[in-house]
């Protein structure tokens, strides 16, 4: 069974979007499936070709050309019409008109540029199905008029709520007007729709009669964590705790100040380091490494190099999106959860990654506002037997999330959709 997988982010782009998907391609060919894939080629940016290595050697991957970097990427810089003078009739009337054109994002022009070309790849490769992953969403609307020209099954695979999400609502009403009317058309002739977890399956269907849908989570690929029992000589005494991702003091999302002071609160007492890997401007460091001596900035590292130093940590700290905490867990918390040492989720008290960690006993979840409850976890943290921890480690629930398993559940969910249409034809 061959089935197309179109997914903007894909290796050997080391960003957020490809994993989920790319570890799904690397297990389908031991479930009888055989995946295509169309991509996109968004130039040289946060490439590791490492992850070209997880690409089944039967796989064909089709790479064509965006006029627009990855999302995430692109929000990340200031823009003429959104700085200075947001206001002025003219950047309203180009937002206006920017909205109308390029709705549900700018990747809209990737898919319009590409779309009869994916459409003869359809039929050249003979393809019955068809798995779109998103955001970004304009990927759903291709996948809408690929059904209408090819009669081939569809199945959507949310990431994210497509119109819940925060940074969608924040947008004009134009744009979530348009959002509105896309998401519904393709809602309307979906063969099945799978979600990362249940809040954006309920959202997403709420109100719709789906053929078939199922909670699909990422979870973590135990190849990647093969060798991570090996025993790690740590340098000295002092207590790591690691974090990987972004780190901007002027944001509230990532705002590290609180961590940071209570970190130096503890540091009165106790020697310890806390290490950051990820992008951070030359002047934050610098402001950062003479406050808090106890700092360390590592960069933005290879996968294989970032193993490495978190083998090295005794406790792992995690932010998270406020607006999406009822929404998604990150494929960077199940990737933690293989270490088996204590986890500080930040940002998401009542939500799926709570529940999560409440479940596998692997750590705790505050919030970023209230620095009593962020300076217990870290003192319960420091204060617990390492060895007393790992035995309560509930595995069965982290196992759950093991993506040999969580492909499997795809992969049987694809052959559901084609056997159900090759029936009724």
């Amino acid at each position: 069974m061959r089935v197309l997988v179109i997914s903007f982010n894909f290796a050997p782009y080391n960003v957020t979007g490809t994993f989920r998907i790319l570890k799904f391609v690397k297990y389908m060919p031991e479930n009888g499936i055989t995946p295509i894939v169309i991509t996109a080629n968004q130039g040289n940016h946060h490439i590791n070709n490492k992850l070209n290595e997880d690409i089944p050697k039967d796989c064909k991957v089709y790479r064509f050309k965006s006029l627009f970097p990855d999302a995430q990427e692109t929000y990340s810089k200031k823009t003429y019409l959104y700085s200075g003078n947001k206001k002025s009739f003219t950047k309203r009337l180009v937002r206006v008109i920017k909205d109308i054109f390029l709705s549900p994002d700018v990747q809209i022009t990737w898919v319009l540029f590409h779309l009869f070309k994916m459409s003869r790849i359809i039929k050249k490769e003979k393809i019955n199905t068809v798995l779109i992953t998103g955001a970004p969403f304009s990927l759903f609307v291709a996948g809408y008029w690929l059904k209408k020209l090819n009669r081939i099954n569809l199945i959507l695979d949310y990431r994210d709520c497509w119109q819940e999400d925060s940074g969608q609502k924040a947008q004009s009403p134009v744009r979530q007007y348009l959002n509105k009317v896309w998401e519904t058309r393709v809602l309307k002739i979906a063969d099945a729709v799978i979600a990362t977890t249940s809040t954006i399956l309920e959202v997403t269907s709420k109100g719709f009669n789906l053929p078939l849908k199922r909670v699909i989570p990422t979870g973590f690929d135990p190849q990647d964590f093969a060798n991570i029992s090996s025993p790690v000589v740590k340098h000295d005494a002092k207590f790591t705790f690691f974090y990987s991702g972004n780190f901007k003091p002027e944001s509230p999302v990532y705002n590290p100040h609180i961590v940071l002071k209570s970190l130096a609160e503890l540091a009165k007492d106790t020697a310890l380091r806390f290490v950051v890997c990820g992008h951070v401007d030359n002047e934050i460091k610098a402001e950062y490494e003479s406050k808090y001596p106890f700092i360390e900035f590592k960069g933005f590292l290879p996968r294989a190099e970032l193993f490495q130093i978190a083998q090295q940590a005794d406790a792992f700290i995690h932010f998270y999106y406020p607006n999406k905490l009822a929404d998604t867990i990150s494929f960077k918390l199940f990737e933690y959860s293989q270490y088996k040492k204590p986890i500080i989720s930040i940002n998401t008290k009542d939500s799926e990654v709570a529940r999560f960690i409440h479940q596998s006993n692997i750590g705790f979840a505050c919030e970023n506002d209230n620095d009593t409850d962020i300076q217990t976890c870290f003192a319960k943290v420091l204060q617990m037997q390492i060895e007393d921890f790992q035995n309560n480690i509930k595995h069965e629930a982290i196992e759950n999330y093991n993506l040999k398993n969580t492909c499997h559940q795809l992969c049987e969910l694809i052959k559901q959709v084609e056997g159900v249409k090759s029936h009724e034809q």
